[in-house]
């Protein structure tokens, strides 16, 4: 089952004045507790959520970047 963890980024977005949204997607939840685990060490992490769903954020408000568990960036549609 694929696991999402979600994070706002506060540090800066490439698009200005988008907020910065990564999206980790998780093969387990031992990669989900991986993930989790790193990106609460993060300050520059926010508003930390994880879900079974795909997330949606509107691309005229949110700059989203996928990334594997690893932190590698990924295409996924």
């Amino acid at each position: 089952m694929i696991v999402y963890v979600t994070a706002t980024d506060t540090f800066g977005s490439r698009m200005l004045g988008k907020i910065s949204k990564l999206v980790y997607v998780c093969r387990d939840s031992t990669e989900c507790d991986r993930v989790w685990d790193m990106a609460t060490r993060r300050h520059d992490l926010k508003y930390l959520s994880v879900r079974t769903t795909k997330p949606h954020y509107n691309s005229h408000k949110y700059d989203t970047s996928f990334r594997d568990s690893h932190g590698n960036k990924i295409k996924y549609l």
